[in-house]
């Protein structure tokens, strides 16, 4: 991804390759797909070449909206080029598509209003 900068992603990679190797185990990317961060086609065949090189499967998930992100889910045709990129390349992949995005109540949206919602209590409670 190209914002990452804690875990770098040639270690990760490297990480990767041992377990496959020592566990003989199919590993699985979670690729959430942002707006304009990480959903270009570049991004795609990269992603791809990694994951045929590990024998491994792709979930892409796109991009939950979170109130005072400024991050945005890419749009269904982006989704669907950036997914058939990653086939093209080899790739085992799927797309998740998460029910309730549209009403804040897919996965993150939920967890984030809950927190509002108990900060404004105990901040209720505490005056």
């Amino acid at each position: 991804m190209p914002i990452n900068e804690r875990y770098p992603v040639a270690e990760l990679l490297k990480a990767c390759e041992s377990f496959v190797k020592e566990r003989r185990k199919i590993i699985t990317f979670e690729y959430i797909l942002i707006n304009g961060v990480n959903d270009d086609l570049a991004q795609a065949t990269l992603l791809a070449k990694q994951a045929k090189k590990l024998r491994a499967k792709i979930n892409i998930i796109p991009y939950n909206k979170v109130e005072g992100l400024d991050w945005k889910r890419p749009n269904l045709k982006r989704i669907d080029a950036f997914r058939r990129r990653v086939e093209a390349g080899g790739a085992k992949v799927t797309v998740r598509m998460e029910k309730g995005h549209d009403i804040d109540a897919a996965c993150g949206q939920l967890r984030l209003r809950q927190e509002k919602e108990q900060a404004a209590e105990n901040t209720s409670c505490n005056n």
